[in-house]
């Protein structure tokens, strides 16, 4: 994996026209040629036949609850304006490629538990 230094400028919850809960993170890249990026738009919900509506998943709820934690926030409007290193797999192309985030330095002063967090690693259908 490579590292590469991201500001986070945008982090939220999106329920888009389909009713589709996505979890959405924009980052500007220090590298001025890497530009700005969404690195999440990971879907939180599923269809549920049963019911004919989509519903909450236990990965979706786990993935929220450790971003939080990641970020040692607990709103994710706080997030704005720190920094992380956003995970890619070098031997593809480097954008739609974020495989995970990790924290530049343990900051004192917050209390995040989590140090690295890799998508594939809460949802099951993640593709490689």
């Amino acid at each position: 994996m490579i590292q590469k230094l991201a500001l986070v400028e945008k982090i939220g919850l999106d329920y888009q026209e389909r009713r589709i809960l996505i979890v959405n993170c924009l980052v500007s890249y220090e590298d001025e040629d890497f530009g700005s990026q969404n690195i999440m738009n990971i879907v939180l919900d599923t269809w549920d036949k049963e019911k004919q509506k989509r519903v909450g998943t236990a990965e979706g709820m786990s993935f929220l609850i450790d971003l939080l934690d990641f970020f040692g926030v607990n709103n994710l409007t706080e997030v704005k304006n720190q920094y992380v290193y956003v995970l890619v797999d070098e031997d593809k192309s480097w954008y739609d490629n974020a495989q995970g985030i990790e924290h530049l330095t343990t900051n004192p002063n917050k209390q995040c538990g989590i140090k690295k967090m890799m998508f594939k690693d809460y949802f099951s259908s993640w593709e490689e």
